[in-house]
């Protein structure tokens, strides 16, 4: 009796662990909105100064890929107005995105992530998709303070 008792312990002691874990587990990233895998891939932004290049404190990939700088269309990401160079799986810090045009105060921006397709160029968002998780893209509305 005492076994069954022990036995039923682990289990639920078990099976709690896994629901936390899960719940509190990574990123998803789709080539597909319909094929989703989990990975931890996150973005992390902070107000940003004006001129011709801005900085992402914070990108975690779980295999290499892109910060696309969109422009802010209200709540929404706009079209791509910054093209990052090409990052390696893992956690890259201060990563700077230089720019084609000079951002101003007021102006916002997301920092979306997208995977490479594996040639390391960032060709389009239709061969080099955004990562999603959870349904939703991957990305982090910013300022220019």
């Amino acid at each position: 009796m005492i076994i069954k008792i022990y036995l039923i312990i682990v289990v639920l002691v078990a099976a709690v662990a896994i629901l936390v874990f899960n719940s509190r587990g990574g990123r998803e990233i789709s080539q597909t909105p319909n094929q989703e895998t989990k990975v931890s891939d996150e973005v992390v932004t902070a107000a940003n100064p004006p001129g011709d290049s801005v900085t992402i404190p914070k990108v975690i990939l779980s295999e290499p890929g892109f910060v696309m700088i969109h422009k802010a269309v209200g709540d929404d990401s706009g079209p791509i107005v910054m093209t990052g160079d090409l990052l390696p799986a893992g956690v890259s810090t201060n990563v700077v995105v230089k720019t084609g045009i000079v951002t101003k105060v007021g102006e916002g921006y997301f920092a979306m992530l997208h995977v490479d397709n594996g040639n390391g160029v960032f060709d389009n968002p239709g061969t080099d998709p955004p990562v999603y998780f959870g349904g939703q893209i991957v990305q982090e509305k910013f300022v220019i303070e």
